[in-house]
């Protein structure tokens, strides 16, 4: 598997904010365009996909409709550009559900878009270096001259330059700074890092907002086999209530053990149900009592029951990842 990246400034988070409907001139303007309308086989134009940001619904279903309809693999890099893009929920859902289509179930978001995207050899669209420049232009218009017309003229992918989240070096550089020991980093007590945990909003736009939790509010979450179809998240703050929780992924079975201070590992349970997870004692439903070792749980008979790959994220950063997520909290 390869991982390829170039980053626009740092940051690979963010989305341009709802544009308006005067962003783009729209030709389809003196009339509206049902999704019902016959549509010719034709190639896909820029103007094609920029109307999407300026569109109502309606006008939306359709031009969605005719790229479904007239789709070639070099369209993946410009729709994925939609979904990096959009703000309309409308639009980034629909988009999302015909790259799924498309992808025979692959692409669940951005990041796992472009994974796949790498992963394969397709052809890039004419129009995708325009695409760029018309898009991220309204970021930054200095990064609009990074693409414009530069299609043939790039060794870099255009796929894998990403938008960092600021404006062109919008992060000032790093001169002189002070060190220090290992042992003495604490970065949580950074003033940086305490500014940023001070309060609840965001250093930049994001598609997706839920208010069951709050937007830095701490989860843990596993990446096993299925994750991506069944994605859960548990609130940390809920686990340092309960110390250990039970749930599953499609058919695999897991417990979750968290400590007072909210660490959290997870490992396998094959049917085994734990009663009680105290001062790292964890007792089963028959009273007794597990070993517990980092890479997995050991039953006095013997049994292992291995650690599952999992880690701690901020709410918003997962809801925006997994829309569908099951959150317990």
């Amino acid at each position: 598997m390869t991982y390829r990246l170039i980053i626009i400034s740092t940051l690979l988070i963010g989305s341009i904010n709802s544009w308006g409907q005067d962003l783009f001139e729209d030709p389809l303007s003196d009339g509206l365009v049902t999704s019902k309308q016959t549509i010719g086989l034709d190639d896909i134009e820029l103007d094609d996909v920029l109307r999407l940001f300026s569109s109502n619904e309606i006008k939306q279903a359709e031009l969605l409709n005719k790229i479904s309809s007239n789709w070639k693999d070099e369209y993946y890099a410009p729709m994925l550009e939609v979904v990096r893009m959009a703000s309309d929920p409308f639009l980034l859902d629909n988009t999302l559900k015909l790259l799924r289509e498309k992808s025979n179930g692959e692409i669940a978001n951005f990041y796992d878009g472009l994974q796949w995207l790498w992963n394969n050899d397709f052809e890039t669209a004419d129009f995708y270096a325009d695409l760029k420049a018309s898009l991220y232009k309204y970021i930054d218009p200095k990064f609009q001259k990074y693409f414009e017309g530069r299609g043939d003229q790039s060794i870099i992918e255009f796929d894998e330059i990403l938008w960092g989240g600021v404006v062109q070096d919008g992060i000032p550089p790093l001169r002189y700074p002070k060190m220090i020991k290992p042992n003495e980093a604490n970065y949580l007590q950074d003033d940086a890092y305490k500014s940023y945990f001070s309060t609840d909003e965001l250093m930049f736009p994001v598609p997706l907002m839920d208010d069951r939790l709050k937007n830095k509010s701490e989860l843990f979450v596993l990446k096993i086999d299925g994750y991506k179809i069944d994605p859960i998240a548990v609130s940390i703050d809920y686990l340092k209530k309960i110390n250990f929780h039970h749930d599953q992924i499609g058919t695999k079975s897991f417990v979750l053990l968290t400590e007072p201070d909210g660490l959290t590992r997870a490992y396998e349970s094959e049917g085994v149900q734990f009663k009680s997870y105290r001062k790292g004692k964890l007792l089963d439903g028959d009273k007794n009592q597990w070993i517990i070792e980092d890479g997995k749980l050991i039953s006095p008979s013997g049994k292992y029951l291995n650690r599952l790959a999992g880690h701690n994220i901020f709410w918003f950063a997962w809801l925006n990842a997994f829309p569908e997520t099951r959150l317990v909290f």
